[in-house]
């Protein structure tokens, strides 16, 4: 799937010292990947926003540059590894949330046992440990602060092979519905499945069959 809004992720956004960011802003790959994230928010228009894996801030950008009234909480791990800061992450991510309602905050999530204590979400972006096992794990914390209506958007869907088994494996075992979204990593978005009964719209436990690419 390819962004079709008018949107486009600023050159300006990328930090200067990312010099493989800046090539692949100029190769046109980070504003087809962004722009689509972009246009997601703006689909889903959530009004608070979770995020684990912040690094440089250009997702949280993009998702807030759509909702800009969101409340956005953005975790990651100060290891240097994917998902966590380390480098100039920390300082440009800062500098480029600053006219939102951002709070960024180092915590290992592969280490919490609940992220409650931030509240609950409208849209959850897991970016964070790319292991299947580590990927599991987000999912699993994240699902209890999820909204009711609201979805989870795990990155890298085609680009990881352990990232599409843990969300495969996932959406299948707590019954949740998957879409996924063709963009040049796979945007693969986890809801739980509403139901009409007796007048009532709930949430239930129904799985889904996965679209897109196996």
């Amino acid at each position: 799937m390819r962004a079709t809004n008018a949107w486009c992720f600023p050159r300006e956004a990328i930090c200067p010292r990312d010099a493989e960011g800046l090539r692949r802003w100029d190769s046109g790959l980070y504003r087809e990947l962004y722009a689509i994230k972009h246009a997601i928010s703006a689909e889903l228009r959530p009004g608070s926003i979770l995020e684990i894996g912040v690094r440089a801030g250009y997702s949280a950008y993009a998702f807030l540059s759509a909702c800009p009234s969101a409340r956005y909480v953005g975790l990651d791990a100060e290891n240097g590894k994917h998902g966590g800061q380390g480098g100039p992450w920390a300082p440009w991510a800062a500098h480029l949330l600053e006219p939102f309602a951002a709070r960024i905050e180092i915590v290992d999530t592969q280490e919490a046992d609940s992220l409650e204590r931030f509240g609950a979400f409208d849209l959850i972006h897991v970016d964070g440990d790319h292991s299947k096992a580590g990927c599991s794990h987000d999912l699993g914390l994240c699902l209890p602060v999820l909204a009711p209506g609201g979805a989870m958007l795990a990155d890298d869907y085609h680009y990881i092979v352990d990232v599409r088994r843990a969300v495969d494996a996932f959406a299948e075992a707590r019954g949740l519905g998957l879409e996924v979204r063709r963009s040049p990593r796979g945007e693969a978005i986890l809801r739980r499945i509403l139901t009409q009964t007796a007048g009532d719209v709930q949430e239930a436990s129904v799985p889904l069959p996965a679209a897109g690419d196996p």
